[in-house]
């Protein structure tokens, strides 16, 4: 049986741009009995507002309050070497006394990682990478020193310092692509991995109620599934973002941002590839999969506003 966990709230640092209002934002929340502060991890102004540098306006928070966990949702991997970030994470977590909550992300603004003329690679090679940073960061945790050989990165019997108070290591949330999450696991696809990605995902794909009939009337191919995702399969190497540059008519690009088959950072990645002169994207909060359902009306005028351009 799972083990029920306590249901907590946070607050959002997005519009605390002084360390006025940072501390006055944390010092409330904290006597209303939130639970975490949590910041973003952004260069450019669009499309959440200017963000304070996350990790010193996190530790100006720790100092400032005593019981307030702190956190980022999320820091963008690529901008940080995960040897640089664990030492920042632990140290955190030391001088917090042990309030560290890890976000940590794969990226999805192409805009930018072009400003800070960072390579914006395709999505599965940055959820590898992803994948390795996490595993040296959480080795930097670890009683011993690390050496790790990956295709991204090369640690040597490196002693991380300092340790984190919590132990094996701070809380640790991904956000990266979830199909990616769900099915794989080190390296490796099974049936059961991918069964329980369907049991999760399809009865999110619509917010709205749908016909209670149709899972009798989908054929359920689950052979076929486990062929596409196996390792080395076509669901691991197809592979269209290199073309979608070369579009040339207008595209229109539909996300709801509950979406749990294409996450909507997938979707904005889709749009980024894609001639900025000729994509328009339009993000459906509330949203799962299937846009239209979900929000007919808005979707609609979208669609005939998109047509009539």
């Amino acid at each position: 049986m799972t083990r029920a966990r306590p249901f907590r709230f946070g607050v959002f640092g997005e519009n605390a741009r002084t360390g006025a209002v940072l501390v006055d934002t944390v010092r409330r929340a904290e006597d209303a009995g939130y639970s975490t502060f949590l910041i973003r991890d952004h260069f450019i102004e669009e499309p959440f507002g200017h963000q304070l540098a996350p990790l010193t306006a996190l530790a100006t928070v720790a100092a400032a309050t005593t019981r307030l966990r702190v956190g980022s949702l999320v820091l963008s991997n690529d901008y940080r070497h995960p040897v640089t970030l664990a030492k920042e994470i632990a140290t955190l977590d030391v001088l917090s006394n042990g309030r560290v909550e890890l976000g940590l992300g794969a990226g999805f603004s192409k805009a930018e990682y072009d400003g800070a003329g960072i390579p914006f690679d395709p999505p599965g090679v940055r959820v590898d990478r992803l994948k390795e940073a996490i595993h040296v960061v959480k080795g930097l945790f670890g009683d011993k020193p690390l050496t790790f050989a990956g295709k991204h990165y090369a640690i040597t019997n490196l002693d991380g310092y300092p340790k984190p108070v919590q132990r094996p290591h701070p809380p640790i949330l991904v956000g990266a692509l979830a199909r990616r999450r769900f099915v794989e696991s080190q390296g490796h696809t099974d049936v059961a991995s991918v069964d329980a990605w369907l049991r999760l995902a399809f009865p999110l794909y619509t917010r709205t109620p749908r016909d209670p009939d149709v899972a009798r009337r989908a054929v359920r191919r689950p052979e076929v599934t486990q062929w596409f995702t196996r390792p080395g399969g076509e669901g691991h190497t197809f592979n269209l973002f290199p073309d979608l540059s070369r579009v040339r008519c207008p595209t229109l690009v539909v996300g709801g941002e509950d979406d749990p088959m294409t996450p909507i950072e997938c979707q904005a990645d889709i749009a980024a590839a894609l001639p900025a002169h000729l994509v328009r994207f339009e993000r459906f909060p509330g949203c799962g999969h299937a846009v239209l359902p979900d929000a007919p009306e808005r979707a609609l005028a979208v669609i005939r506003d998109f047509i009539a351009r």
